[in-house]
């Protein structure tokens, strides 16, 4: 692609004479009244050599490709929401946006004639960006990294530093206070090998457009023995509730700057890379317990003004939040409800509740399942030798829930 655009940047140095086409590079001239150098007199300093803007990524990636922390994390450029609508686009109506035109200034208007041209897409707008969300500019290494809006001031993250740091190192991406997000196997896989998950056999979902992610990254009720995620769990409840325009829009971008380093490779097409930039579904699950987070149903609806559908996975311990979803309007495009164990007695030994009440919440939600107007699922987690049999008990709680789908998972360890 950046080959295609070679023709319509700047030449890479200027011509040798007016009317030349043909770039050349300007040699020294030796002097030659100048007494003789020796060898070491010779060595001349590396020239600095300008890329041509024509030549950048053209679809949105970071400026450079540096640690996070120096690239200010989520500065990307937006192709399909950029500032100059595209031909035939409705102007007095552009919908949403995630970013913002560029602002006034002589390489913002250079790029901004590289966007009529190439289609390039424009870059955000800083001047109406939230403070925090400003000093996340690499050109200010002296700034905090950018933080949630709408954290209240002199309270402790919901997220340490430390686990920050080490949840990055896997491969998250921390947004705001409490949230992640993170690529899933089945992500790559469909990018690199054209091979998706069972949401994609089952339900019709593209995995490489799938975004997988969580609004309680450490944040959780129960402890399954089965679990392969983080089990130093910060706390049985949130905080602080982040705003959850900012959730979608961070979450999206940190998925971006995940997906970023596959552009360049060679088993993965331009056009599905394209597709995976912009996720049609997202799958609120990953880590933790979702319904924690007291503004879920507000998520949900910045998820469908997106135009993506909602996958929600839940424990089943919070059947008042069901409810009030279901009473605002605001249930998953699919809600799955996970039984880990046919009876309270191995509930108790596997999931390691932290309370005495969350088999008989469970079992409220089951009941709850068919009066909500949305998909359901039952899905069991199966562990040899731990609660796989007892088919006739798992019937039991099958027939209270009546869900459209059951789905049972064995479990494998992953290290």
């Amino acid at each position: 692609m950046a080959g295609a655009l070679l023709g319509r940047g700047p030449p890479w140095f200027p011509p040798a004479n007016p009317g030349g086409s043909v770039p050349s590079r300007q040699l020294s001239v030796p002097n030659h009244g100048a007494p003789e150098r020796t060898p070491a007199d010779r060595v001349r300093p590396a020239r600095r050599v300008r890329r041509p803007p024509a030549l950048r990524s053209v679809v949105g990636v970071p400026r450079g490709f540096g640690s996070a922390a120096r690239m200010g994390r989520g500065r990307f450029r937006d192709e399909y929401r950029a500032s100059i609508p595209a031909p035939g686009a409705d102007v007095q109506n552009p919908g949403p946006r995630l970013f913002e035109p560029p602002r006034s200034s002589p390489r913002n208007r250079r790029e901004k004639r590289l966007v009529a041209l190439c289609g390039l897409p424009s870059r955000r707008h800083r001047s109406d960006r939230p403070a925090s969300a400003a000093a996340s500019d690499p050109r200010r290494p002296d700034r905090a990294p950018r933080e949630s809006p709408l954290a209240p001031r002199g309270m402790r993250a919901a997220v340490d530093s430390e686990k920050r740091e080490v949840l990055e190192r896997q491969g998250y991406r921390i947004v705001g206070e409490h949230s992640g997000v993170k690529l899933c196997h089945w992500t790559k896989a469909s990018l690199t090998k054209g091979v998706g998950c069972y949401k994609q056999t089952f339900y019709g979902i593209e995995s490489h457009r799938c975004l997988q992610m969580t609004p309680a990254v450490d944040a959780c009720n129960l402890a399954c023995q089965f679990c392969w995620r983080t089990q130093e769990w910060g706390s049985d409840s949130l905080r602080v509730a982040d705003d959850p325009s900012f959730i979608v829009d961070d979450s999206i971008r940190g998925q971006r700057e995940l997906l970023s380093g596959f552009k360049g490779n060679p088993n993965v097409s331009p056009e599905r890379f394209l597709e995976a930039w912009h996720p049609t579904n997202v799958a609120i699950s990953l880590t933790g317990e979702p319904t924690l987070y007291k503004r879920l149903g507000e998520m949900i609806d910045e998820f469908k003004r997106r135009k993506m559908s909602t996958f929600l996975v839940t424990n089943g311990t919070t059947p008042a939040v069901l409810r009030r979803m279901h009473a605002e309007g605001r249930l998953p495009t699919q809600l799955y409800v996970t039984v880990a164990a046919p009876n309270e007695g191995i509930y108790r030994k596997l999931v390691a509740a932290k309370s005495d009440h969350e088999w008989k919440k469970l079992k409220e939600t089951l009941a709850l399942l068919p009066t909500l107007a949305t998909r359901t699922v039952i899905r069991h987690t199966l562990v040899e030798g731990w609660n796989l049999g007892w088919e006739d008990e798992y019937a039991e709680l099958d027939r209270i829930g009546r869900p459209m789908f059951i789905e049972c998972k064995g479990y494998s360890f992953v290290g």
